[in-house]
């Protein structure tokens, strides 16, 4: 009886031993995951600032084009 209850013993041992393996590199796969989610989403933001500053600098452009454009016409 004592032999089957070490054997029981020792089984769950193991088993507790590969769901500790296992859960520690899902967590660690889920780590990674999070991190590239986060590397992905300030990657977004900067392409996200840099088109803001893009269309800044063309409204600006614009400005100067339509001041030089009228300019030009109240010259004629």
């Amino acid at each position: 009886m004592s032999k089957n209850l070490l054997e029981y013993g020792l089984a769950a041992l193991v088993g507790l031993g590969f769901g500790l393996i296992i859960s520690g590199r899902k967590i660690d796969r889920l780590e990674c995951e999070r991190m590239e989610l986060d590397l992905h989403n300030k990657c977004l933001e900067a392409d996200n600032e840099i088109l803001q500053r893009s269309g800044d600098n063309l409204r600006e452009a614009n400005k100067l084009l339509t001041d030089l454009l009228i300019q030009e016409t109240e010259e004629t």
